[in-house]
């Protein structure tokens, strides 16, 4: 199962770019308005439970699951 915006649920979020470029950690509220004025998408590729974070990707989701 994939997690995609605000179907993510942890509270620290590390977001790294399609470049593979670490942006940050950030809480889940400004991780989602850092995607959405990027117009990209949040898509969560690892969840650890121990510190409650999520890695996720920036990316356009659509074109994401099309080349996938």
């Amino acid at each position: 199962m994939v997690f995609v915006n605000e179907n993510i649920k942890a509270p620290n979020i590390i977001i790294i770019d399609e470049d593979g470029t670490n942006l940050g950690n950030f809480p889940r509220r400004k991780a989602l308005e850092i995607a959405e004025e990027q117009g990209k998408d949040l898509v969560q590729m690892k969840y650890d439970q121990e510190t409650m974070t999520s890695t996720v990707k920036l990316l356009d989701y659509g074109k994401y699951m099309y080349l996938k």
